[in-house]
């Protein structure tokens, strides 16, 4: 396994709720911001970084993270969020690749955190985009695609652990 890998957050200076790019370098984090600085017109900082066993893994967590932050994305790695809602997708996406479930425990999981009979699908855009992302993996389960499965299981749950009070765009 090769070390070194990082999943990194970097911000621009004038505006700490956001936007955020969530990336991944195998080299220092500091010479890719000064790397990204040129074409940014602000300032940019490194808001934190990850160290992560190899590469390998650091591309699951990115690709993950942009799955889940798809519905916030501007354009490329940059997302309309809060530096703490990206890097909570991050923290998800370690804790899944380091802790993988089997398919039914996910499922179970995800469906059934509280409400035994499911979950209710209000007029929020969360909720209903909660609601479509169980449905997908309802499908893709009796498909049998379990990598399907986890996509759509852990961007519902991303979904849910939004903060009371936050808009559409994470904010």
């Amino acid at each position: 396994m090769s070390a070194g890998a990082k999943v990194y957050a970097i911000i621009e200076k004038p505006h700490p709720d956001g936007p955020v790019k969530i990336g991944m370098t195998k080299g220092d984090v500091e010479t890719r911001r000064r790397g990204l600085q040129g074409a940014n017109w602000r300032q940019l900082v490194v808001w934190t970084e990850t160290e992560l066993f190899d590469e390998h893994e650091a591309r699951y967590i990115e690709y993950q993270v942009h799955t889940w932050l798809s519905e916030v994305a501007l354009n490329g790695e940059w997302f309309e969020c809060t530096p703490q809602y990206a890097w909570h997708a991050v923290e998800c996406a370690i804790y899944q690749l380091r802790n993988p479930l089997s398919t039914n425990e996910a499922f179970a999981r995800a469906w059934y955190p509280s409400v035994p009979s499911g979950p209710k699908v209000s007029s929020s855009p969360v909720h209903r985009s909660v609601a479509a992302q169980r449905s997908l993996a309802t499908k893709a389960l009796k498909e049998g695609n379990d990598a399907i499965v986890a996509k759509h299981l852990a961007k519902a749950k991303l979904l849910l652990s939004r903060s009371p009070g936050k808009t559409e765009n994470g904010r």
